[in-house]
């Protein structure tokens, strides 16, 4: 087997749509934003396990430390309602070819780190 290393560049150009997707895909989980609300971007399986995997409440109290005035989930303190569930996620790509993305990034939701992993197929009109 032959693998061909992408152009940096080419890697970049796929980065934004790939970060905007996995912010959507984010928003799912976090159950912000419904399944369906990513129909344009996702497959029907992608979306049962997206509906299966969604945290509307999480079960858990927040995971953190008393922040001013001792209480935990004060705005700052790693409250899953705080900062730290909206952190920018952090996204890799690499392209095994030059019509597809293999990304993988690393996001909060609910309050823990999660790690995702896609595989983006460029469409015929250009979009990833």
């Amino acid at each position: 087997m032959r693998v061909t290393l992408a152009a940096p560049a080419d890697a970049e150009r796929v980065r934004a749509p790939a970060h905007g997707i996995v912010r959507l895909l984010t928003e799912v989980l976090a159950g912000r934003r419904p399944p369906d609300g990513v129909t344009a971007v996702t497959t029907p399986a992608v979306r049962r396990y997206l509906t299966a995997a969604r945290i509307v409440h999480p079960a858990r109290p927040p995971r953190g430390r008393p922040g001013p005035g001792g209480r935990v989930g004060a705005p700052g303190c790693g409250s899953p309602g705080g900062s730290t569930a909206r952190r920018t996620p952090r996204v890799h790509v690499g392209l095994p070819r030059p019509d597809v993305a293999e990304v993988c990034a690393t996001v909060t939701v609910a309050g823990r780190v999660r790690a995702l992993a896609l595989r983006l197929d460029r469409a015929p009109d250009g979009r990833w």
